[in-house]
């Protein structure tokens, strides 16, 4: 609980600079490459720790911060592009496995952003080129699994009540409409739920590019939304 608490606090600054808050005499690759370290240590935390169960809670009660700067359209953490694009992949597992340990936390998360986002997120590459790039650019794989796992998991537990104790059935519903009712982007009048209707059938076009569980997934999510 002690380095979960210390990578919090550390993250919670995001809005400030690497060279402020991770010190000026590291390299700058090397500097890019810290949230992500943060991020994965407390991710370590939450799933190895000898209380998993406080780990997940503090990290919940603290992480805002860090959810309000990685779904802003500007992309920067710690004022970093590239800080953006390599801690994204930690930062879609720690919420996924932040959510599977206390789901009722969905509703914060919402207010904060993270499920416009997701919607808007597994259209990638159907309307967002810039970011995929960027992700190249960066020597980082788009994580395309871990947003629509992530998704998934959401879209399948809001359907089935027993999982959010505490969330009436109209609330949920409305969640739901959050990730599936969110432009595609800001520029496109499309809701998100064409554009991953779009990428379902590339998907399936070209198996190349997904397996078959993601595919599934995705199928999931789809259906989800169209009949939550």
């Amino acid at each position: 609980a002690g380095m979960t608490g210390a990578m919090l606090k550390i993250l919670q600054r995001c809005d400030e600079s690497l060279a402020l808050v991770f010190g000026s005499e590291h390299p700058n690759y090397a500097l890019t490459l810290m949230p992500c370290s943060c991020l994965n240590m407390m991710l370590e935390g939450a799933t190895k720790s000898h209380n998993k169960e406080e780990a997940c809670r503090q990290i919940a009660s603290g992480i805002s911060p860090v959810i309000k700067c990685m779904v802003q359209d500007r992309r920067v953490f710690f004022q970093s592009t590239e800080a953006w694009f390599r801690s994204m992949n930690a930062f879609i597992v720690l919420i996924r496995t932040i959510l599977r340990e206390h789901p009722e936390t969905v509703l914060a998360m919402e207010q904060d952003g993270l499920l416009a986002f997701l919607g808007q997120a597994i259209c990638w590459s159907q309307c967002r080129q810039d970011i995929i790039e960027g992700f190249h650019g960066s020597n980082e794989a788009v994580p395309h699994d871990v947003i629509i796992s992530t998704a998934d998991w959401i879209c399948t537990s809001l359907n089935v009540k027993s999982h959010y104790k505490g969330i009436p059935l109209p609330r949920a519903c409305e969640l739901l409409k959050f990730i599936g009712a969110v432009a595609m982007a800001k520029d496109r009048e499309l809701p998100a739920i064409v554009g991953m209707i779009r990428c379902c059938r590339d998907m399936f076009k070209d198996h190349a590019t997904s397996t078959v569980q993601t595919r599934n997934m995705l199928v999931d999510v789809i259906l989800s939304l169209l009949t939550g």
